[in-house]
C-alpha cells in the first residue's frame, strides 16, 4: 500500500501531501515553492490519535480489529485560485454557459486533492452532460418567468409545479453526483426513491409548517436518513442509526443561543438608553437613533452567524457521527469555535481583499473539515465492491437543483 507523507512549511504553513516513496532517501531539506523558505525535512512523526467524538463511546475504535482512517486535504489555495479565477471570467464573459465546465473543473480538483487510505476521491462527470443539464434548467427558469409576467394567477399553478418537482430534482442531482464521484475505481450509488422522496421534501415540510415549525427537526432528521440511506459506496449501501431525539436537541441547543444573544443585545440597549448623558428631555432621543442602529446591526449580524455555525456543526457532526458503511463507521469532531473563527476571518479576508480571497477561504474550510473527519473500519476497503451494473443518469436534475437553488444539505 502507498503511503503518503505532508510537508510543511513552518514560516507560511504552505502543505503538500506526495508519496513517501517519492522522497529520495539522500534529500535533508527543502525549499517552500511559496514563500522560498529552505527548511529541514524531519523525520515524519506519528500522527495524533483523533479526538473522541461525543456522539462514540469512549472505546470506539480501539477495539482489536479495527482501523482509523483520516481523511485529508491537500490541495493548496494559490493552485485552486488559478482554476477559480479562470472559471470566473469565463462564467461571465459567456452569460453562464461556461458554468459546466466550471463545475467539474472545481469538483475535480477538490476531489483530487481530498485522499482516504493513501487513494484520492474522483469526480467524473462530463461537461457536456451538465451542459445539456444546464439548457434544461435555463429553459424551466424561463417558463417559470413567464408565467408570472403572463398572467399573475399563471404564477399559481407555475410555484405548484415547481414544488412538486423539487423531490425529482434532489433524487435526479443526487443519482448524478454519486454516479460521477468515485474512490479507488469504486463509484458510488444514489437509488431513486421517488416515494421516500416526495414524504421528506413535500409533505413533511408542509405538515412542518402547520405545526408551526414543531415538526421542522424531524423533518430535517428525515432528509438526512434519506440521503445516507439511499446512497451506496459500489455494493455496500450506507445506514443510519441516529435519532430523531438528536435533531431535537440541536435545535433546542440553537435556540438558546438564539434567545441569550437576543437577550444581551436586549440589555445593551436599555443600558445605553439609561446611561445616555445629557438626554433630559425625551425629545433629544433622537440623538441615540444613530448608535441604536449600529448596535442592532451588529447584535442581529451576531446572532445570524452564531446560529447559523451552532446548527451546521452540531448537524454535521450528528449527521457524520451517525452514518456507516459496512462494519465501519463515519467520526467528526467539528468544534464550534474553530469554525467560528474560520468563518469571521473568512469574511473579513474577502470582504478587504474584494472577494479574491474566495478560494483561500474554501481551501481552508476543506482542509478543516478533512482534518476533523476520520472512517473508523474493521478490515481493508478493498472488501468493498463495486457495483457493475451501474446505469447513466441525465445531469438535468443537478442543472436545475443548481438554477432554482435547491441546496441539499445533510452535512457529507
Amino acid at each position: 500500500m502507498t503511503t503518503y507523507r505532508t510537508i510543511t512549511c513552518p514560516q507560511c504553513r504552505f502543505a503538500k501531501t506526495v508519496p513517501a516513496d517519492t522522497i529520495p532517501a539522500a534529500v535533508t531539506s527543502v525549499t517552500c515553492p511559496q514563500c522560498g523558505t529552505s527548511f529541514a525535512l524531519e523525520e515524519p512523526a506519528l500522527p495524533p490519535a483523533p479526538p473522541p467524538s461525543p456522539s462514540l463511546p469512549a472505546d470506539h475504535g480501539h477495539k482489536e480489529g479495527r482501523h482509523t482512517l483520516n481523511f485529508h486535504f491537500s490541495g493548496a489555495a494559490r493552485e485552486y485560485f488559478g482554476i477559480w479565477i479562470v472559471n470566473t471570467v469565463l462564467k461571465i464573459v459567456t452569460f453562464g454557459i461556461y458554468s459546466a465546465w466550471a463545475k467539474v473543473r472545481k469538483r475535480r480538483w477538490f476531489y483530487g486533492n481530498t485522499w482516504l487510505d493513501g487513494h484520492a476521491f474522483e469526480y467524473l462527470a462530463d461537461p457536456k452532460a451538465l451542459f445539456k443539464g444546464w439548457l434544461i434548467g435555463v429553459g424551466a427558469l424561463m417558463l417559470y418567468s413567464a408565467a408570472g409576467k403572463i398572467d399573475p394567477l399563471l404564477a399559481i399553478p407555475a410555484g405548484l409545479a415547481l414544488f412538486l418537482a423539487i423531490p425529482w430534482v434532489i433524487v435526479r442531482s443526487r443519482m448524478f453526483n454519486n454516479r460521477n464521484s468515485s474512490h479507488r475505481n469504486i463509484r458510488f450509488g444514489f437509488r431513486a426513491n421517488y416515494r421516500e422522496a416526495y414524504t421528506v421534501y413535500a409533505w413533511l415540510p408542509l405538515l412542518s409548517l402547520l405545526s408551526l415549525g414543531l415538526l421542522y427537526p424531524y423533518t430535517v432528521y428525515r432528509q438526512r436518513k434519506f440521503h445516507v440511506e439511499q446512497s451506496s459506496f459500489g455494493s455496500a449501501p450506507l445506514r443510519f442509526d441516529a435519532k430523531a431525539r438528536d435533531y431535537y436537541r440541536v435545535y433546542a441547543g440553537a435556540s438558546l443561543w438564539f434567545v441569550l444573544i437576543l437577550g444581551i443585545i436586549g440589555v445593551a440597549a436599555t443600558l445605553l438608553l439609561q446611561g445616555a448623558p445629557g438626554l433630559k428631555n425625551p425629545r433629544d432621543l433622537h440623538l441615540l437613533l444613530g448608535p441604536m442602529l449600529v448596535l442592532l446591526y451588529i447584535g442581529m449580524l451576531m446572532l445570524s452567524v452564531v446560529f447559523t455555525v451552532y446548527l451546521k456543526v452540531r448537524l454535521a457532526n450528528l449527521t457524520w457521527n451517525g452514518t456507516c458503511l459496512g462494519s465501519g463507521r463515519f467520526a467528526s469532531s467539528l468544534r464550534i469555535q474553530d469554525l467560528l473563527w474560520l468563518y469571521i476571518s473568512n469574511l473579513v479576508a474577502i470582504a478587504l481583499t474584494l472577494g479574491l480571497m474566495i478560494p483561500w477561504a474554501a481551501v481552508r474550510l476543506a482542509r478543516y473539515r478533512c482534518a476533523h473527519l476520520v472512517f473508523i473500519h474493521e478490515g481493508p476497503l478493498d472488501n468493498f465492491l463495486a457495483d457493475a451494473q451501474g446505469k447513466k443518469v441525465g445531469a438535468a436534475g443537478e442543472e436545475l437543483a443548481d438554477l432554482f437553488d435547491v441546496g441539499v444539505e445533510i452535512g457529507l
